[in-house]
């Protein structure tokens, strides 16, 4: 994004979404829409898509909720304010085992209270990484 114009970035945003929604990407059709709408007015941002596409098809092979819970990260940083707000209210501690007990404790709370309901469409992402990485998981019998 750096790269663009700031009155662009939006445009710039629309496209790569388009590529990425894509149920199969391939790498000539995909970075073509993109070489096309762009390429004239920003060719580094097209030559750093085209540079990075293995980095970033890895990502793609994955079904749209497995992709959808990868991506968000509205829960991890709601965690870390969480954490920060814990910690900045406190000035000084004792030493580091402090910090940790402080950090556990939040961290218990957070556990108990906001994440006992499931993650939306929670089903269908573990059905989906059952298929995909059914080697990898255990199940409690």
């Amino acid at each position: 994004m750096r790269h663009v114009s700031y009155k662009e970035i939006e445009e710039l945003v629309a496209s790569m979404r388009t590529i990425t929604r894509r149920p199969i990407c391939k790498r000539p059709s995909s970075t073509g829409d993109l070489r096309h709408r762009l390429g004239k007015r920003y060719p580094r941002v097209v030559e750093s898509w085209r540079s990075n596409w293995p980095r970033l098809s890895s990502f793609l092979r994955y079904p749209e909720p497995i992709r959808r819970m990868i991506y968000t990260t509205n829960i991890i940083e709601g965690y870390h304010a969480q954490l920060r707000k814990a910690t900045k209210t406190k000035r000084i501690f004792d030493g580091d085992l402090a910090v940790l007990k402080l950090i556990y404790l939040v961290q218990q709370r957070i556990a108990n209270e906001q994440w006992a309901n499931p993650l939306l469409n929670w089903r269908t992402i573990y059905l989906s990484i059952e298929i995909l990485f059914k080697d990898r998981l255990t199940h409690l019998d």
